[in-house]
Formats: C-alpha cells, structure tokens, sequence
C-alpha cells in the first residue's frame, strides 16, 4: 500500500532574484491599477455630489472601497505570483492585500483632511500599519516572527514618503511606490531567510 512519509526537501537561499521579481511584480501592478482606474476617475468626475451631505459621504465611501479594491488586487496578485513559490498555499495573500488597502483607503479619507507631515505621518501609519497587519495575518503561519512584516511595512511606507518629498518636494506616486516597494522585497528577503532551509514536504 502507498504510505505517504515527510523527507527534507532542500530550498534554494532566497535572494536578488526574489527581490527583483517582487520589485517587477508590484510595479506591473501599479501599471495595471493606473489603467484599471482610469474609468473610477471619470465616473467620480461625471457625477456631482453636493459636499458635506450624506449621498456625498456614501459616494466617497463607495468610491474608496472599489479604488483600495483595485489596487489591493493588483499589487496582491502580482506579489502572490513571487510568494506562492515559497509559501505554498499563499493564495489568501490576495485578499488579505485588497482588504488592507481597503481599510486603509477608507481610513485616509476619513482621518485625514489636512496637508503637511502631519498629514504624512498619519498616511504613513495608516498604510504602512493597515496594510502590514493584513498581510501578517496571511505570513504568520510560514514565517517565524512574521510580525517584524509590521514594522517593515511602516518603514517602507515612511521611507517612501519622506524619500519622495525630499528627493522631488512633492509625493509622486510612482516614486513612493518605487521606494516602498524596494524596502518591503528586502524585507520578505530577510523572513523568508529566517526559515530553515529544510522544509517537510509529503512523498509516497
């Protein structure tokens, strides 16, 4: 009869080549997030809602969940393509990305209505914190103290943020992204090279 026994399978060190997939992956994401949000623009633009009243409210909310949406499942699919190689079932990596970047949307434009490093620094820990906090969910279960993926994801945002401002004294989406980007692919390196390089897999 087949008996199914655990042998040591071997992993290959993690390294360059997963930090410039990763880098490769959210950067098509961004790509393919500015071109599926280009009709979320032009509806927000065709309907006028009056300010300060609860349909315009409800449109801002409506309007914030479906803008994280896409953009949750556009960096989401793309990084999971790069994960699923090391974490196996990662699948929920997915959707722990899109409702990070849900809730984090949301939380913007309702928490912050100023300009300025007051308003920076809030943006910084409500993506960075937000987002990291999903996303740990989904790592804690394949990383040995996936929870420093917390503090890597505020740094990042951070970085990005006052990197950007500094570098163009202003915030431009791409480079934000650019900086976060590079700062979280490091990051994961430096988890996935906390596992033992040995792992159980199943054979017959």
């Amino acid at each position: 009869p087949m008996t199914m026994t655990a042998v040591k399978v071997e992993r290959a060190p993690v390294g360059l080549r997963f930090w410039v997939l990763w880098m490769l992956a959210t950067t098509a994401g961004l790509l393919v997030y500015t071109f599926a949000s280009f009709p979320l623009m032009f509806f927000s633009q065709a309907i006028r809602v009056g300010d300060g009243g609860a349909a315009s409210i409800v449109f801002g909310l409506v309007l914030s969940v479906i803008g994280g949406a896409l953009l949750g499942a556009a960096f989401g699919v793309g990084q999971w393509l790069v994960l699923r190689r090391e974490l196996g079932r990662a699948g929920s990596w997915v959707l722990a990305t899109i409702l990070g970047y849900v809730v984090a949307t949301i939380l913007t434009s309702a928490i912050i209505t100023e300009l300025g490093w007051v308003a920076a620094i809030k943006g910084v820990l409500i993506y960075g914190g937000v987002l990291g906090i999903f996303q740990w969910y989904v790592l804690r279960g394949h990383i040995h103290r996936a929870e420093w993926w917390v503090a890597i994801s505020v740094v990042a945002w951070g970085a990005g943020i006052i990197l950007s401002n500094a570098l163009f004294n202003e915030l431009p989406v791409p480079a934000v992204f650019f900086i976060t980007t590079a700062i979280t692919g490091g990051g994961m390196v430096w988890l996935l090279r906390r596992r033992s390089p040995q792992t159980e897999a199943p054979a017959a």
